[in-house]
């Protein structure tokens, strides 16, 4: 699968105890990394909480 800089993408997020996961929506930031590896982060529409260090996207 090709992985472009702006893509929202599926990446599996493991719970605290390593024993289930699932898969989340994550936006690329940065592709083309050593190792087909990419830096993203991961998004949300749940936005009644958000913690100090969360925004809001337009």
């Amino acid at each position: 699968m090709e992985i472009s800089q702006a893509d929202v993408v599926l990446c599996e997020f493991y719970f605290s105890d390593l024993k289930k996961s699932k898969n989340r929506p994550v936006l690329v930031l940065k592709d083309n990394l050593p190792y087909n590896d990419f830096v993203a982060i991961p998004i949300s529409s749940k936005i009644e909480k958000l913690q100090i260090d969360e925004v809001i996207l337009d």
